[in-house]
């Protein structure tokens, strides 16, 4: 659910602004392009607009304080940002979801957020639990 997405992502930002996190140290990530994602039409979250980094060419360029970063996983591979928000994960049935959701995980420096829909939040607590992701 769109909605349901929008305001959870407003109180993750928010809930790490209010512990110090700079806004340009914040990356919302997700395995689907931000037009075919659930933030599709969105354009700010938290009053900050939404920076699209993966159709970037050749480098991004910074973001200002007024926004707040998104990427695809797949784009942002190699990079790194303080807090990264992972979202927009459906289910991990298959390898190349499993690896796209360590790929998405392991690019946070030090704060990590996973939004996951319900019903697959059990399937990826099993795979984090089991080490196999």
């Amino acid at each position: 659910n769109a909605n349901r997405l929008v305001k959870g992502l407003e109180y993750e930002i928010k809930r790490l602004t209010q512990m110090g996190i700079s806004p340009k140290d914040i990356v919302i990530l997700s395995p689907k392009k931000l037009a075919g994602s659930n933030l599709s039409g969105v354009e700010s979250l938290a009053g900050l607009r939404i920076k699209n980094l993966t159709e970037f060419e050749p480098e991004p360029t910074p973001v200002g304080k007024d926004e707040i970063a998104f990427s695809t996983i797949q784009a942002f591979k190699g990079m790194e940002s303080p807090a990264i928000i992972v979202a927009g994960i459906d289910s991990v049935d298959s390898d190349w979801m499993r690896t796209t959701l360590y790929v998405g995980m392991s690019r946070a420096k030090s704060m990590l957020t996973l939004m996951i829909r319900q019903d697959a939040r059990g399937d990826v607590e099993r795979l984090l639990g089991n080490g196999a992701a």
